[in-house]
This record gives structure tokens, C-alpha cells and sequence, in this order.
């Protein structure tokens, strides 16, 4: 499934990373860290275009080539990209990948951090001299700040000013030549003076990790590893930014949330491997939190479920999850969420939770839910084969009579009739709930006229449950109808 970024402008304007490479090593390494990762269309030719989460911010990672007199230039593509108007504005730019450095000051696998750059590439030769005009740009983030926390959190980093050029350094006495006329350089790259004079107040950071040293023995055995260097290195860099509120962005508003669920679908994964064992429960707490709590609204209803109550299970669910990460010896927690069920999964040891005793947030959780969802017959549980089944009693309760009592069906000759008749659905008018079929739906004039029947069932005060068949489908009813999120229910297939 494509995303579309224009129909997410509001969720994302400022409030996202863009992240650039340059290459397939760096556009690998990086993908290993961005989290429910989607592929994004741009409306422009790139070399890959994707969408996900990175510490509980959205991401956006885009790929080029390298330098800017190509057609796929990761600069040209950035300067296009921030200069649409059609296209929301990032939050910050990282350019990440590999360079070269300094022999002076760095070693092959430093990771060079810089919120300057030197443009080197305008230069003229004389002689047998080349003459470069540098010009100098500088991000409005001032790393200095946070210097000492980065040297600590990130190993092998060095916090200075890189050139930045077109030209793939090979030679060992035209580096010198360079570092003689600026010393101060801890080393050079071929991106970022392309498109940085067109950020302006966007702020950037450029996280290269040093492959060779620009010299005559240049080879490039150690790209794939200093991608990965330079990669590793973002998350704990973008975390430092955040916690000393550099940066802030958010996902928790109207419109971010219904992003957050085309992203994740029906499933919420946390990796062990993503996470400091120190921050779990933090991670949880404050983003995945956010994320369950909105899947749990659709489950709202008369029957039982009210908001008291989800809150309830919610925190179950994170506490499971915790449990499974921190005394089970689970590489993964997984919780998938259906019209009538929530299944909560990991690959650790085994426990029913049943067996959860004691005052901690586990058992504790347990207890409640216990006593306000299995002994009011609201929920039910069993335990099989590693997995928690939840089945929802009183959701399918209201889905099933939605379904068997108030289905919403096509009037013949309404859609696209020449008479303007003003309503295309035939439906039992005492429901306050009611069920709509999109599965047989082939045509996107018929889909559009279904998304204005929903929207007036919805002004009305009803509820609507809406089976699709794809979820683009889902997507176009979601966006179409995003201020009604309450009561409007999506079902996929």
C-alpha cells in the first residue's frame, strides 16, 4: 500500500524528520531503524521514498544519488521537495550516510556530527592550483549545546564543520592542498552544499561516519559499515535534540492519529532490540500508549465498553507487553486488534496470565480487567500457544446486530442518476448503529457517493460500521471522514 503525503499535510507540516541518502548501503542501514515503515508517494522521481516511526516521531526517508548533476540528486530532490507547496515542511533534515575524513583528526568508524558545512564547489583552477570559493552555512540548531551529552551518548563521534563538494576525493595531494587552505575541516562529503541554502529556517544536521580518507589508496570496503555507524548513531542524536527540547514534535492530535493507524494497521510491534531496557517503560508509557488508546476507541460502545473501562485495558495491554520484554525473554510483543478479538503475542516464556500474582502493574492490571470485563462477561480469555486471546463479548454483540438487523443497502438507479436524488441508501431508520457493505464496490464514483452516505448517516448522530475489501480503501474513507472518528468504524477483510 502507497501513502499519499498530500492527504496527510495537516498531520505532518513541521512535525516530521526527513531523513536523505544518497546511496543503497546508506538507504539500508537506515531503513533498519524507521518502525512500521510504508512506502510514501512524493509525486517526484526518487530513489526511494518511505514513511515510518523513529522514537515516536513520523519520518520520512527519501534517496537520491550523489552530488546534484544527476536527475535523482538526493540534493536536487531535497531542494524540490521543501519548495513544493503541495508538500508539508519538515521539522529537521538529517543527511546520513558515509565520508571521508581528516587523517588528522579521525579515524575509518568516527562518526562526524555537523551543524556546519563548508560549500567547497565553486572553484576555479590556476596553474596547476585549484582555488576553492568556500561559503559557509550553518543550521539553525547550535550543537554546541549539547556537545558533551553527544561525545558521552554516541561513541567515536566528533562534533565539527565538513566540507561538502562534488567530487569524489581519491587523490592525497589534492586533500592536503584543501586542508592546508582550511585546517579546521574534519572531513568532506558530496550532498549537503547542494540543498542546505534552500532550507532557511528549516534546521538540518548532517551524520556521516568516516569510510576512507579522500586519499590515493581510496577504496570502499568500509562504506557499508560506516552507513551503519552513521545510522545507529541518528536515533540516539534525534533523542538527544529531543529531550533537550531541540526539537518537539508530536503524535497525538486528530489528524496524526489516523496516520499512526494507516501505519501501523492492525498491529503494534515492539522490538526488544529498539528499545534501552532502561527507557521500556517510558517508550511504552508515552508512545506506544498513545497508539493503543486510539485502536481501543473503536471499540466504544453502549454495550459496556466506555472510555473508563479501555483505559483499563489498555493498561493491561502495555503491561503485558512489559512483562513479556523485561522477565520473559521475549525479543518481540505484538498486539493485533480485530472487530471481536485482541490478541497480545511474544516469544518468550510462557505465562497465562492467570498465573500473574502479587502488587506489581502486571497482576494488578490483571485484577481490574478481571473484575470489570471477564466477571461482567464484557471480555473473554484464553491462553494458547504463547498468545493472549481477549474475544470482545460486547463488540461482536453490537457489530452481529448491526449486521443482522441494520445493513445499509444500495437504492438501484441512485448513483450517478441524472435526477439528483439526494439519498442512495435503504436502511431501517429506528437504527442509531448501522452496517454498510463496501466489499462489491469496483468503481470510485459509487465509492465517493457511499463516503457522502456515511457522512450524512454520521451528521445525523449514527454510527457506522464500514466493511472494505483493501485497506486503501479504508484509507480514503478514513481521510474523507477524519472528524468523525467516534463513531465510525472501519473493517478490513
Amino acid at each position: 500500500m502507497n501513502i499519499d503525503i498530500q492527504n496527510y499535510c495537516d498531520a505532518l507540516n513541521e512535525n516530521y524528520l526527513l531523513i536523505v541518502t544518497s546511496n543503497s548501503k546508506e538507504k539500508e542501514a537506515v531503513n533498519r531503524f524507521i518502525s512500521s515503515r510504508k512506502n510514501i508517494t512524493v509525486h517526484l522521481s526518487t530513489g526511494g521514498c518511505s514513511i515510518g516511526l523513529l522514537d515516536g516521531m513520523f519520518v520520512i526517508h527519501l534517496t537520491g544519488t550523489s552530488g546534484i548533476s544527476t536527475e535523482r540528486s538526493a540534493s536536487r530532490l531535497v531542494v524540490e521537495f521543501v519548495s513544493r507547496s503541495n508538500i508539508p515542511t519538515p521539522g529537521i533534515v538529517y543527511l546520513v550516510g558515509f565520508c571521508w575524513g581528516n587523517p588528522a583528526t579521525t579515524k575509518v568508524g568516527d562518526i562526524v556530527i555537523a551543524s556546519t558545512i563548508d560549500s567547497l564547489n565553486s572553484r576555479s583552477i590556476i596553474g596547476e592550483e585549484t582555488v576553492y570559493k568556500a561559503i559557509q552555512y550553518r543550521s539553525s540548531i547550535d550543537l554546541e549545546f549539547i556537545a558533551q551529552k553527544i561525545n558521552q551518548e554516541i561513541p567515536n563521534s566528533k562534533l565539527g564543520e565538513l566540507a561538502s563538494l562534488e567530487t569524489l576525493l581519491s587523490s592525497t595531494s589534492e586533500r592536503d592542498r584543501l586542508l592546508q587552505l582550511r585546517p579546521h575541516l574534519i572531513g568532506g562529503e558530496m550532498e549537503a552544499f547542494g540543498f542546505v541554502p534552500s532550507l532557511r529556517e528549516i534546521p538540518w544536521i548532517v551524520i556521516k561516519s568516516v569510510s576512507d580518507f579522500g586519499c590515493d589508496n581510496f577504496e570502499r570496503s568500509n562504506q557499508a559499515s560506516s552507513a551503519a555507524s552513521s545510522a545507529l548513531a541518528l536515533p540516539a542524536l534525534n533523542k538527544l535534540l529531543k529531550d533537550n527540547e531541540l526539537i518537539s514534535f508530536s503524535i497525538s492530535k486528530p489528524d496524526e492519529l489516523i496516520l499512526l493507524d494507516c501505519l501501523f494497521g492492525n498491529e503494534i510491534r515492539v522490538l526488544k532490540s529498539r528499545v534501552n531496557s532502561d527507557e521500556l517503560n517510558d517508550h511504552l508509557n508515552d508512545e506506544v500508549g498513545v497508539v493503543i488508546e486510539r485502536k481501543l476507541e473503536y471499540y466504544l460502545n453502549d454495550n459496556g465498553y466506555n472510555r473508563s473501562f479501555l483505559r483499563y485495558f489498555g493498561d493491561l495491554i502495555l503491561e503485558v507487553i512489559q512483562n513479556s520484554l523485561k522477565h520473559s525473554g521475549a525479543s518481540f510483543a505484538s498486539v493485533k486488534f480485530y472487530p471481536n478479538k485482541i490478541v497480545i503475542n511474544d516469544d518468550g516464556d510462557e505465562y497465562p496470565l492467570q498465573n500473574l500474582e502479587g502488587d506489581k502493574g502486571g497482576a494488578s492490571s490483571w485484577r481490574r480487567i478481571k473484575t470489570y470485563g471477564l466477571d461482567t462477561n464484557l471480555v473473554s480469555y484464553t491462553f494458547k500457544k504463547k498468545s493472549h486471546y481477549f474475544e470482545m463479548t460486547a463488540s461482536s454483540k453490537e457489530l452481529m446486530d448491526a449486521v443482522k438487523n441494520c445493513t445499509a443497502s444500495i437504492i438501484p438507479s441512485t448513483i450517478g442518476s441524472g435526477y439528483g436524488r439526494q439519498v442512495a441508501l435503504s436502511y431501517n431508520n429506528e437504527c442509531e448503529i448501522i452496517y454498510l457493505e463496501d466489499g462489491n464496490v469496483r468503481m470510485t464514483s459509487r465509492r465517493i457517493t457511499l463516503i457522502g452516505e456515511v457522512k450524512r448517516l454520521l451528521d445525523e448522530g449514527k454510527k457506522v460500521y464500514v466493511k472494505v475489501s483493501d485497506i486503501a480503501y479504508a484509507e480514503e474513507y478514513r481521510i474523507a471522514l477524519k472528524e468523525y472518528s467516534d463513531n465510525l468504524r472501519i473493517l478490513t477483510e
